[in-house]
């Protein structure tokens, strides 16, 4: 039921952005200052919101391959990690989509993934699919990441950054109330 409901809502949402390019009431697109993260005094936690409660990640020297895993409470809409090459004068960046993979049927938790497939070249990078980046170069000291929850409406909610370098995301790009994740 939810699996359908996410395709619906994804849809949707593409038409939607096909027919109206402007944005709802309090969403801004250079920054999360409207989110509700709940890591100030002033938020509050909605019940059934997509605040984050896990992240992990890992890398198969053996393959290249990268695994995320998010949790929520409350369902998600969908969530996306960003992963920008902070290490680097001549950077590199990408935008994946998670999997939802489980959920409690309630509401009150999700579970998402996505692996990304290592490949050699620019143009071989797919989303949701495939990366750029290396186990060992990159997982060092060159990549930060920003993962963001979207309530089931679309809008985005909650967010975490973590390794390199987070104020790359938190002051540089105007993300301040995401939590850092280090």
């Amino acid at each position: 039921m939810k699996t359908l409901y996410m395709t619906t809502l994804a849809s949707a949402l593409m038409l939607l952005g096909a027919c109206d390019d402007t944005l709802p009431s309090g969403q801004n697109t250079t920054g999360p200052e409207a989110w509700d993260t709940a890591t100030s005094d002033t938020a509050e936690q909605r019940p059934g919101s997509p605040y984050l409660t896990q992240l992990d990640w890992s890398c198969d020297p053996a393959t290249g391959d990268w695994n995320y895993y998010a949790q929520t409470e409350g369902w998600a809409g969908f969530i996306t990690i960003d992963i920008f090459e902070t290490g680097s004068s001549v950077p590199w960046e990408e935008y994946h989509d998670l999997v939802n993979v489980s959920w409690d049927e309630q509401g009150t938790w999700d579970q998402w993934d996505v692996t990304l497939r290592h490949v050699d070249g620019p143009g071989s990078v797919i989303p949701g699919q495939s990366t750029l980046f290396t186990c060992g170069y990159h997982a060092d000291d060159s990549l930060t990441w920003m993962v963001t929850t979207y309530d089931e409406s679309g809008e985005p909610f909650d967010c975490a950054v973590f390794g390199q370098r987070p104020s790359y995301w938190i002051s540089d790009r105007g993300y301040r109330d995401c939590l850092n994740w280090n």
